[in-house]
């Protein structure tokens, strides 16, 4: 049995049933897009009674999700996906097609497992949650809970190799986790295997990335949505000359590996849009777009006034050809073009004032080019027609 294609499909998704989820601070669930976690296997909450991994999976919790989805209900737990799938037609729920599904008993097939926060990297719109560079500019130290635990993971997955399907490689920066190495001495050759790096690390150096090479089902996913100093700025700690250079290395691996660019839509991305839909093509990797969500709610598209959202959209709609065609899910893109023609000018609301979305974007801006931003350029220098459309704030 598979997964239905759509939320009215009795087992419209597999991933309660076959998948495992584990966040950088222990919490276990079957998805990174549910909404809540099943429990968390380092008992950190001294009040709950200590439950190892197992025991999670097989909780109540997780069993009436399944009995939801088995009855063809929407669990809360589902409701990321849902909404999503209501917006822009796709969400995580693809990542779990094809997947067998059990009913009577939870079988490993998929893993995602996030080791740790380190990471090289302190993208702008992300956080110390997810990168040790952000942590230490905030000067907090590394989060790396889950590799205190690591023998009750990989006993796990050492009693799970042989049916394990599909594994998600992210983290922090997954080419940094040295237990990526480990498990990829236990898991099958033929495993399919979808890496999500920011691919700033030097690959030559890279053990994870030499045993990589021997797997044949390997997707890259690679995180870059801009171009050139752009690049630099939104992803900090990154170098477009090695960008481009690992670029070429990955490609050249393992003919049956599979690329694309796992692309985050936002206003920054948005105003450099036709340069990085030309890169891709230059380079002959797709695009996948995935919304912004967390800490980078003032980067919303759709949260700026009319000129702005024009010039947003117009970004959109007059993407140019070109001779060799790369697919850059242009279908996304069209939806969110949609969703901000029809979200409300906030600047025509009377308890918003324009100037106070204007204000927040510009604050978060100046934290970002004052505190933690280590180029020569900022904003204003590398975004001058976005710079100008942008209000700033009146002082008095």
């Amino acid at each position: 049995m598979i997964q239905g294609k759509t939320f009215k499909d009795k087992y419209f998704c597999s991933s309660p049933f076959n998948s495992l989820f584990i966040d950088v601070h222990g919490g276990v669930s079957s998805c990174c897009s549910g909404t809540y976690t099943w429990g968390n296997h380092l008992n950190r909450n001294p009040k709950e009674p200590k439950r190892t991994i197992k025991e999670i999976i097989n909780s109540e919790d997780a069993q009436n999700i399944r009995d939801d989805i088995a009855n063809a209900k929407i669990n809360s737990y589902c409701d990321g996906c849902a909404k999503e799938e209501n917006i822009f037609g796709l969400s995580q729920r693809g990542h779990f097609d094809r997947v067998k599904i059990n009913p009577n008993k939870f079988e490993l097939r998929t893993l995602d497992l996030r080791w740790s926060n380190l990471c090289n990297f302190s993208c702008i719109y992300c956080d110390e949650d997810f990168s040790s560079s952000w942590a230490k500019k905030k000067g907090m130290g590394l989060n790396k809970e889950n590799v205190t635990s690591q023998k009750q993971i990989f006993e796990l997955i050492e009693e799970s190799a042989d049916t394990i399907e599909k594994i998600m490689l992210a983290g922090g920066e997954p080419l940094l986790q040295m237990q990526n190495d480990k498990l990829l001495d236990i898991v099958r050759k033929d495993t399919n295997i979808t890496i999500i790096t920011n691919l700033g690390v030097e690959l030559e150096k890279s053990n994870i990335f030499k045993k990589l090479k021997d797997f044949d089902n390997i997707i890259w996913a690679v995180s870059m949505e801009n171009v050139g100093e752009q690049f630099e700025y939104v992803r900090q700690g990154g170098n477009w000359d090695r960008m481009k250079n690992n670029l070429e290395l990955i490609k050249n691996t393992n003919p049956n590996h599979n690329y694309n660019f796992l692309s985050v839509m936002n206003i920054l991305s948005l105003s450099q849009l036709h340069e990085f839909v030309s890169f891709s093509n230059e380079v002959e990797i797709p695009i996948t777009w995935q919304y912004i969500n967390g800490n980078g709610d003032v980067l919303h598209p759709e949260m700026f006034s009319k000129n702005v959202k024009d010039y947003l959209i117009n970004k959109i709609e007059t993407i140019p050809t070109f001779e060799k065609y790369v697919e850059f899910n242009k279908q996304s893109l069209t939806s969110l073009s949609d969703k901000i023609k029809n979200s409300k000018d906030f600047a025509n609301w009377e308890e918003v004032k324009e100037e106070d979305i204007d204000l927040d974007f510009r604050k978060y801006i100046n934290i970002q080019d004052s505190q933690y931003n280590e180029l020569s350029k900022g904003f204003g220098e590398l975004w001058p027609e976005l710079d100008k459309l942008i209000q700033k704030p009146t002082l008095i």
